[in-house]
């Protein structure tokens, strides 16, 4: 039930938290984040599920749609984007 589903997506977080800890450090980067795609009120958006260095209060979860932010950009394109040169 409700239970096993908070239990397995709390065991995804911890696999993908373990993951991007892996990923940024063999990078150099200083923060990393996993976004799932979803739905919300009938419209495909990112839910951010994991990060590294990347604190998200659980109360506010992190939703962008397609082509809002980057994330939600790059999520649209279907492309990665790499920022080496941040101001």
């Amino acid at each position: 039930g409700q239970l096993l589903d908070l239990q397995n997506e709390a065991n995804e977080t911890l696999q993908w938290e373990k993951i991007l800890t892996a990923v940024c450090s063999e990078l150099e980067a200083s923060q990393g984040a996993y976004y799932k795609a979803g739905h919300q009120e009938g419209k495909p958006v990112m839910v951010f599920k994991a990060g590294y260095a990347f604190y998200q209060p659980e109360s506010k979860p992190l939703v962008y749609e397609l082509g809002e932010g980057l994330i939600g950009q790059v999520a649209k394109e279907g492309k990665q984007v790499i920022i080496s040169a941040v101001p």
